[in-house]
């Protein structure tokens, strides 16, 4: 998890951070025309009445400047991010081309309780 913290009542900003591995994941989707980012945001608050001023400056100040600095394609390092997008294709490809070239076989799940048997 990334988070951006705003304050100790709230107001973090919290959105699923990868690994190395790369795996379908539902906290960013990216289509041809859009980037939606499914993320988490902790109202500030005092006991179970939420801070309004502090909640409005989270949302309209704090967030854009998130969306703008990790989801903007002219904020991110352009040569990292296509070298990242290469090596994903790459790696489709050869996981695609591994069983019609029979260098793969299906294995059936194995579970610790299976080997101890």
């Amino acid at each position: 998890m990334v988070t951006h913290r705003s304050g100790a009542k709230g107001g973090e900003l919290t959105i699923d951070s990868p690994g190395q591995h790369v795996l379908e994941r539902t906290s960013v989707l990216v289509t041809k025309d859009t980037v939606e980012a499914r993320f988490t945001v902790a109202l500030p608050a005092q006991g179970r009445s939420v801070l309004g001023t502090w909640a409005a400056q989270v949302l309209v100040e704090q967030l854009p400047r998130f969306v703008q600095a990790s989801l903007l394609y002219r904020s991110l390092d352009a040569r990292r991010l296509q070298l990242h997008l290469a090596t994903v294709e790459d790696a489709a490809h050869l996981r695609a081309a591994l069983r019609p070239a029979g260098l793969v076989r299906a294995l059936p799940h194995l579970t610790l309780s299976s080997h101890l048997a």
